[in-house]
């Protein structure tokens, strides 16, 4: 049973961990909006340990950073951790030019993100 179900984001608690896979192409404003308390919702279902899954994401405006921020910053306070897979070429760049790459544990897979936060 997914722990969040919505237009923007799919969770689902998996062995202990959170693999919360975006639904949109882009996050900007409005999408961050709704993603920031979703992710939230989902990070709490696992003791914060989240993978954010950004296969279906190909543009990230800087709200959408912001979210990801917050996120990272929510997991770490609470003790748990969040890495980010299948993030695509273009978004990765995005994340080097901001310097997020530095914050975030980035994975090129599921599994290997779920191992990184569990």
């Amino acid at each position: 049973m997914p722990v969040v179900d919505s237009v923007f984001l799919l969770a689902e608690n998996v062995s202990g961990v959170t693999i919360a896979s975006v639904r949109c192409e882009k996050i900007t404003e409005r999408e961050a909006s709704f993603l920031g308390p979703e992710l939230t919702t989902a990070a709490e279902a696992s003791g914060h340990k989240l993978v954010l899954d950004m296969e279906q994401v190909v543009f990230l405006a800087s709200a959408g950073s912001g979210t990801l921020v917050s996120a990272h910053r929510d997991c770490k306070a609470a003790g748990g951790k969040l890495a980010v897979c299948n993030v695509s070429p273009d978004i990765l760049e995005v994340l080097k030019l901001t310097r997020l790459h530095k914050l975030f544990t980035i994975s090129k897979s599921k599994d290997a993100a779920i191992k990184a936060v569990s």
